[in-house]
């Protein structure tokens, strides 16, 4: 799936679904591009309601 076009080369951004870790190995390149002439960087990074991180956890316990 392509997020609104913005993987077509000469947008003015560049979008990538994350499904695994291995699709943000993307960012660390990135990150490594000149900032004034790298384009935007999108994630579309699903969250999901049935996984919680164990600090979280505790918060919830504390303020249930």
């Amino acid at each position: 799936m392509h997020l609104l076009g913005l993987r077509k080369p000469g947008a003015g951004a560049e979008g990538i679904v994350v499904n695994e870790p291995s699709d943000l190995e993307r960012v660390a390149s990135w990150t490594e591009e000149p900032a004034q002439s790298r384009r935007f960087l999108l994630l579309d990074v699903p969250v999901s309601p049935h996984v919680i991180e164990p600090h979280q956890r505790e918060i919830i316990c504390l303020h249930s």
